[in-house]
């Protein structure tokens, strides 16, 4: 199966594998096979701009994708509340899982994702959240998941590694410098 954003339906449908849509006859795109997901997380089909300057784009996402920009969107919003609210946690809480686990409504998830979107428009535009640099987030959250007695360690080399980036630093080195950063520590985690 494969998605798209229909223009006559006006909402994203899945379509069997190798066949065009029923309502609108787009067909699928050479990379939307599952062998090339990871290389192409973000489809844009549609761009149009408004007269004040604006623009409506539609596209497709895997959901990876849309997680990582649903995430962005909650960081967004604590650290624009952090500044305007300026609220200092001074001592870290323990909450339980059921605690720290919100089930969201679309609305929910969409306001979210809107600010996450708005986010990554924003870095882009200063060279940052390249598309290397959101697979190295998931993947910084793959292994957060896997060994949540290292997520503050993680969570500081990401750090370092964005510091770096908006520091001039080349993206290349600095995602390489990660992801060695994140198998020692990992490593040194099953030793």
């Amino acid at each position: 199966m494969w998605s798209h954003y229909c223009k006559v339906e006006k909402h994203s449908m899945y379509v069997e594998d190798d066949k065009e849509c029923n309502w609108c006859g787009k067909t699928q795109p050479y990379n939307q096979g599952e062998d090339m997901k990871e290389e192409c997380p973000i489809s844009i089909n549609d761009v149009v701009d408004h007269e004040d300057g604006s623009a409506t784009i539609t596209m497709d996402l895997d959901e990876p994708t849309q997680g990582i920009l649903i995430k962005q969107g909650l960081q967004y919003l604590i650290d624009e509340m952090r500044v305007t609210d300026k609220i200092k946690v001074l001592d870290p809480n323990e909450f339980s899982k059921e605690n720290k686990t919100h089930k969201l409504t679309n609305d929910e998830a969409n306001a979210l994702f809107h600010f996450g979107f708005l986010y990554a428009i924003k870095a882009g535009m200063k060279g940052l959240e390249t598309k290397d640099e959101c697979l190295v987030r998931a993947d910084a959250d793959d292994a957060i998941a896997k060994y949540p007695q290292i997520k503050e360690n993680i969570n500081d080399a990401y750090a370092v590694m964005i510091g770096e980036i908006e520091n001039g630093k080349f993206v290349d080195n600095e995602v390489d410098q990660f992801y060695s950063t994140l198998s020692k520590l990992i490593e040194e985690h099953k030793t």
